[in-house]
């Protein structure tokens, strides 16, 4: 009997997550056109899709127009009338004259009025921008902060704000030692930084015979850390030159060098 009322009580649960299929197919219908009304560049369209409260904060926010979009998971509340849609957008970044797209990952809250979707935005909550999550108070127009940002945009000061950028991601060693004559192995913990995923390219620059590097994985989504596995199994007890492994993050360009140094083992 337990066991029957414990499976009954399970499928209740398991159902209750599951939106019917019309509601789930008509909110992704809803988002779909309105992230494809920011791939066109038409805002004035998207604007049908914003909730009441909504419109005088998207109407005075700045507008970013995507290059592609994926809509990756949707997770309902309140009897399916509320909805957190996780999605990835994709966004050109202009900074120092420089522009590569970068990927986004943004959740946005969805609510069912009048047996429509719209997008809706809690003042309350943080916002996730293209340069990371920023107070939403800060999106207000402000009558000084044109002349106030214009007169910050000097060479040194967008020089300074790249530099902060890129230092936020990092490895957590820049060297590693191994025995010239036994196998070892060790690993590098790459973190991204970035406010979007970013993709990692590994080049060990060298083909020493034994000489491995294996990568958990190339993306690697905001926040998010890979492992960068190294080893070696010796083909001789020949002394062996140093070698430097290069970690490249795309699209930034950046550069971070593991080196990899061989001594002879303790007897």
């Amino acid at each position: 009997m337990f066991y029957r009322a414990a499976i009954l009580c399970f499928s209740c649960i398991a159902f209750a997550q599951t939106p019917p299929s019309k509601v789930d197919q008509a909110l992704r219908t809803r988002v779909t056109e309105f992230l494809q009304d920011h791939v066109d560049g038409n805002f004035r369209k998207a604007f049908g899709y914003v909730a009441d409260d909504t419109k005088d904060y998207y109407f005075g926010a700045q507008k970013t127009q995507y290059q592609s979009f994926h809509i990756d998971k949707i997770d309902y509340s309140n009897r399916f009338t509320k909805a957190q849609v996780h999605a990835t957008v994709e966004h050109i970044w202009t900074f120092q004259g420089q522009s590569m797209p970068v990927k986004t990952a943004m959740v946005m809250t969805w609510v069912l009025e009048g047996g429509k979707w719209y997008w809706h935005y809690d003042p309350s909550t943080e916002a996730a921008t293209p340069m990371g999550k920023s107070d939403p108070k800060t999106l207000k127009p402000d009558p000084n902060a044109a002349s106030a940002s214009a007169a910050n945009l000097t060479p040194e000061a967008i020089a300074a704000k790249a530099r902060q950028i890129l230092g936020q991601s990092s490895v957590d060693k820049p060297e590693v030692v191994f025995a010239t004559d036994k196998a070892s192995s060790d690993q590098v913990v790459f973190h991204n930084g970035y406010p979007g995923s970013v993709r990692m390219v590994v080049n060990s620059g060298t083909d020493l015979p034994g000489f491995h590097v294996q990568v958990d994985k190339a993306e690697v989504a905001a926040g998010e850390d890979a492992v960068v596995k190294l080893s070696y199994e010796p083909a001789d007890p020949n002394p062996k030159p140093s070698i430097t492994v290069r970690l490249t993050i795309e699209p930034f360009n950046q550069v971070f060098t593991v080196a990899v140094k061989f001594g002879v083992s303790a007897q």
